[in-house]
């Protein structure tokens, strides 16, 4: 059974490759994406510790690398990069609550199958009030 992906959105790889190429294709995009994120991270001098606000950036970019780029995508994997960020809510709350935004619209799909629409707006509509 052949995953289902971000890129399969605009360009379904499916059809055009196997899934074993698929596999290795997501695995050299998702560790080209945490390259930069391990690079800044590594550039932090020996013995001290790594700025909190850093490290849960980084953790945040590599989930949303994860995200983009694995063979598997399941619309609940965008809590994984948001989970780090609800720690930033107080340091940068128009950041953390438009990825909240955009984590809750990929969720979408899932909601209408469960016929969760009429709640999901309403929960838009207040966190948009409250925000």
């Amino acid at each position: 059974m052949a995953g289902r992906y971000v890129l399969s959105i605009p360009v379904d790889l499916r059809f055009h490759c196997e899934p074993g190429t698929l596999k290795g294709l997501s695995l050299g995009a998702t560790l080209l994406l945490l390259a930069p994120i391990l690079w800044d991270l590594g550039k932090t001098p020996t013995g001290r510790p790594v700025d909190p606000r850093r490290l849960l950036l980084a953790l945040s970019n590599s989930g949303l690398a994860f995200f983009l780029c694995s063979f598997q995508v399941h619309e609940k994997s965008f809590l994984l990069p948001l989970a780090p960020l609800a720690f930033l809510a107080l340091d940068d709350p128009l950041f953390a609550g438009t990825i909240s935004v955009v984590a809750a619209f990929s969720m979408h799909p899932l909601l209408v199958r469960d016929g969760l629409s009429v709640p999901y707006a309403a929960v838009l509509v207040l966190f948009g009030v409250a925000f």
